[in-house]
């Protein structure tokens, strides 16, 4: 059986539905829908399938709803060429790989008032490849042990009101960007669980990572090798009114990360002969109306 549910018909409505298969009988995926679509108040449990696919869908509303999945190689959501979609006060989980995916060219998708979670070993939370213009919008995004928020080569994606989080074994970063240029992360907040020392990246920007911004915005890593910039070959991006702190340090810019700009902006760190700011064979960066301190 490849699916519980296979939507392939525009205006087809689901609502108060359970798909429940912990024996892994679902091959494919729990719920796969069209265009025009409505899920609400639906559950979905699956093993080795999706969650909620949606292949080339347009839009697609998925309310009060959840999937929770345990696989490494499917998605609690599979947003694959599909735009214009909607996944409203919601929840993907998935124990044991990446828990939202858009890829394909997905774009102008919205994921509002809902939670992420991922907890595999050097996994991905959300993962957008090749997917541009999407906004999350006041969500928690949850990667235990890996990357929070994973955006390769898609452009002018939003990141708002939101909270990230990353820590544990195998954290590397909160919000990663590879090659990927003219995204945002506005009035959020990365951070590491209560007591919990993570050394991984809160932001890391690598690549041709352009134009990018983060505004109003806390990033605070302070584990003992905690950082919460990184920016490595990445050029113009923007920080602003944010607060970064880091174990080691606030910001590293590294390695040809030229013209970027930070302002208006409080950088500090927490361990003594470490810089809140260190910039490494790097060029026409702007440091303006900020606060930079670091312990004696």
């Amino acid at each position: 059986m490849n699916w519980g549910v296979k939507a392939s018909s525009a205006l087809i409505t689901l609502s108060s539905v359970s798909v429940q298969d912990d024996g892994g009988l679902i091959k494919f995926a729990g719920v796969q829908l069209s265009s025009w679509n409505a899920v609400s108040y639906t559950s979905v449990t699956v093993v080795g399938a999706h969650g909620f696919y949606l292949p080339g869908s347009t839009m697609t509303t998925v309310s009060y709803s959840s999937a929770q999945v345990n696989s490494n190689s499917f998605y609690a959501w599979y947003l694959q060429g599909a735009s214009s979609n909607a996944f409203v006060v919601s929840l993907a989980s998935n124990t044991n790989g990446i828990a939202v995916m858009l890829n394909g060219y997905a774009g102008n998708n919205h994921i509002d008032d809902s939670t992420i979670l991922s907890g595999r070993l050097w996994g991905t939370a959300l993962f957008m490849d090749r997917s541009s213009s999407n906004t999350i919008t006041a969500s928690s995004i949850v990667q235990a042990r890996g990357v929070g928020a994973d955006i390769e080569f898609s452009n002018s994606n939003i990141i708002q009101r939101s909270t990230i989080t990353a820590a544990g074994t195998g954290c590397f970063a909160a919000y990663y960007l590879q090659d990927a240029s003219s995204n945002t992360l506005t009035q959020s907040w990365i951070r590491t669980p209560n007591g919990i020392d993570a050394s991984c990246y809160g932001a890391y920007l690598i690549g041709a990572s352009r134009n990018n911004v983060i505004s109003y915005s806390t990033i605070s890593m302070p584990g003992p090798s905690g950082t919460a910039l990184w920016a490595d070959g990445a050029d113009d991006n923007t920080v602003t009114q944010s607060y970064l702190h880091g174990g080691e340090s606030a910001a590293q810019i590294r390695w040809s990360s030229d013209g970027n700009a930070i302002s208006l902006s409080t950088l500090t760190n927490s361990t003594v002969d470490n810089p809140a700011l260190y910039i490494f064979e790097s060029s026409s960066n702007t440091v303006s109306d900020s606060f930079l301190a670091s312990p004696l």
